[in-house]
């Protein structure tokens, strides 16, 4: 699997590697001879005094800026 959005260290030691074994044992064990994956980042609000708001981790300078997934 290609992993293409930084991501959170949190989030890449846990959901994303259940992810990705839970893939491999349907290919291994199960039916299936192939895969398709199709993910995509998740920037989740936090709630912060009576309000919604983002609060995405970045990498890098502005212009050259990436936000970093939840």
């Amino acid at each position: 699997m290609a992993n293409v959005c930084p991501q959170a260290p949190v989030l890449n030691k846990g959901f994303w590697a259940k992810l990705e074994a839970y893939v491999r044992y349907l290919l291994t064990h199960g039916q299936y001879q192939e895969a398709l994956v199709i993910t995509g980042p998740v920037y989740a609000p936090m709630f912060i005094n009576n309000e919604w708001v983002f609060l995405n981790r970045t990498i890098g300078s502005f212009p050259k800026l990436v936000h970093v997934p939840t």
